[in-house]
C-alpha cells in the first residue's frame, strides 16, 4: 500500500516535482534528502518512492515527510527496480517541471534554481549542470564543460554518444513536463535505462542549455550496478537488447556513427564487467565479439572515437582475454592521475 503524507503544500501546484527513488540507502539517505529539502527554490514536491528497503530507508522516508509537507512516500511493497520507481514517480508529479536525484548522491543547495534560472532564460526545455564525480577515497573529479551554451537535441546526442559535454545521466537536468510527454523508462533494465529514455527524449529535437557550473554530487559506489560489474546473463541480455533498440532508432535518424561510437562501447563493457565480478559467461562473451566484429570496419572509421577504444574493439574481436589487456593498462593509468 502506498503511503502519501502530508500533501499540503504552500501553492496549490509546485513549480518543480523531484523524483527519488530509494533502495537500502541508509547509509547516504539522510545527506541526500537533506540537500533537495534546503534548496533555495522552495516550491517544490519530493517524490520518494522506496523499492522494498529492509535496511530502515523506508522508514527514514516516512520520518522525513512527518518533518516537510513538501514530502510524499510510496512504495513499492517489493523490490522492482530504479525504472519502474521513476515511472511510479512520474505517475503522482504535479509540477511544471521534473528533476530526478538518486538517493545516494547529493547536489548543490541552489541547483534546481540554477537549472530553472537558465531554462527559462535561454527558452530552452531541458536544462544541464556541470557534476562531480565523488570517489570513495575522497577524490573529487569535475565532470562536463565549464561553459554555458544551447544546443539543438540531435547534437546533445552526438554529444552524449561521442563522452562530450552533456552525459547520459538522467540526474544532472531539469526538464518542462512537456519534453517529458508520455514517455517512461524502460522497467527491468538496470544498466543504460537513463539513456533509453534520455536519446529517446532528445531525437524529438528539443532546445538544451548546458550550464558550466557544477551543481550535482554523483558518488562512485563499489557496490552500484555501475561499479559491481556482471550480475547475470539473463539480466544482461535484457540490458543489451535495450541498448541495440536505442542504436537501430537514431540509425533510422542517419545519425548511425555516433550512435555506432556509444553501442561498441556498451558491448565492450559487458565483459570487462565479467572481470569486476569475477563471472564469465562464454555464449555470452561470443554473442558480444559477433557484434563486434560486425560493426569493427565501420567503427574504426568513426573519427571522433578515441585510438585506444578502436585498440580495445580490434582486441576483442580477435580474443576475449585480449581486451583486458589495454583495460586494465588504462584502469592502472586512472588510479596514478
Amino acid at each position: 500500500m502506498d503511503s502519501v503524507q502530508n500533501r499540503q503544500f504552500d501553492l496549490d501546484k509546485p513549480l518543480v516535482s523531484v523524483i527519488m527513488p530509494t533502495y537500502n540507502v541508509k547509509k547516504y539517505f539522510e545527506k541526500s534528502i537533506m540537500s533537495v529539502r534546503n534548496q533555495t527554490l522552495k516550491e517544490i514536491e519530493i517524490i520518494l518512492v522506496d523499492d522494498g528497503s529492509t535496511d530502515g530507508t523506508y522508514e527514514m522516508c516516512q520520518n522525513q515527510a512527518e518533518r516537510d509537507s513538501r514530502i510524499i512516500v510510496l512504495s513499492n511493497g517489493k523490490n522492482r527496480g530504479v525504472a519502474y520507481s521513476r515511472n511510479r514517480g512520474l505517475e503522482v508529479a504535479r509540477g511544471s517541471y521534473i528533476a530526478f536525484l538518486d538517493s545516494d548522491d547529493w547536489v548543490e543547495a541552489d541547483m534546481l534554481e540554477y537549472l530553472q534560472q537558465i531554462l527559462i532564460e535561454n527558452k530552452a526545455d531541458i536544462s544541464t549542470c556541470g557534476i562531480w564525480l565523488e570517489y570513495l577515497d575522497g577524490r573529487s573529479k569535475k565532470k562536463g564543460s565549464q561553459k554555458l551554451y544551447c544546443e539543438e537535441g540531435h547534437k546533445v546526442l552526438k554529444e552524449i554518444n561521442l563522452s562530450k559535454d552533456f552525459t547520459p545521466f538522467i540526474v544532472d537536468k531539469l526538464y518542462t513536463r512537456r519534453v517529458l510527454g508520455e514517455l517512461r523508462f524502460p522497467e527491468k533494465v538496470s544498466v543504460g535505462e537513463d539513456y533509453y529514455l534520455l536519446s529517446r527524449i532528445l531525437m524529438n529535437n528539443p532546445l538544451v542549455v548546458h550550464g558550466g557550473k557544477c551543481k550535482y554530487h554523483y558518488q562512485q559506489l563499489h557496490g552500484s550496478v555501475t561499479h559491481k560489474g556482471f550480475k547475470n546473463k539473463e539480466n544482461t541480455e535484457y540490458n543489451r537488447n535495450f541498448q541495440k533498440q536505442a542504436f537501430e532508432m537514431q540509425e533510422d535518424m542517419n545519425d548511425g556513427d555516433s550512435a555506432l561510437a556509444y553501442y561498441m562501447l556498451q558491448e565492450m563493457s559487458v565483459p570487462v564487467s565479467m572481470v569486476k565480478s569475477g563471472k564469465y559467461d562464454e555464449d555470452l562473451i561470443q554473442k558480444v565479439q559477433r557484434e563486434v566484429r560486425r560493426y569493427l570496419n565501420r567503427y574504426m572509421k568513426v573519427k571522433k572515437v578515441p585510438v585506444y577504444l578502436k585498440i580495445c574493439a580490434l582486441c576483442l574481436s580477435i580474443h576475449k582475454q585480449l581486451l583486458f589487456v589495454p583495460y586494465r593498462l588504462c584502469a592502472f593509468i586512472g588510479r596514478l592521475m
